[in-house]
């Protein structure tokens, strides 16, 4: 029988990783709803995630609004 699921423990911690990176590009290009958009995807796969809360907190300094990290019901 296969397993489902293979590759390091970091694989499953990745899923953060390119929404914060398109958030960040989205921020330099001043989209800061659409950043703020992947913000929430990235965070709602870990809250605790260095580089997506590094990110809001970024976004929220330049667009003004608070920084808010989604909780999943």
């Amino acid at each position: 029988m296969k397993r489902c699921c293979t590759g390091s423990p970091s694989a499953i911690r990745a899923p953060p990783r390119p929404h914060s990176n398109m958030a960040a590009l989205l921020i330099e290009q001043g989209k800061y709803a659409e950043a703020r958009q992947e913000l929430d995807l990235a965070l709602g796969y870990n809250r605790a995630n260095a580089a997506a809360l590094s990110n809001l907190k970024l976004v929220s300094e330049l667009d003004g609004k608070p920084a808010v990290i989604p909780i999943k019901p």
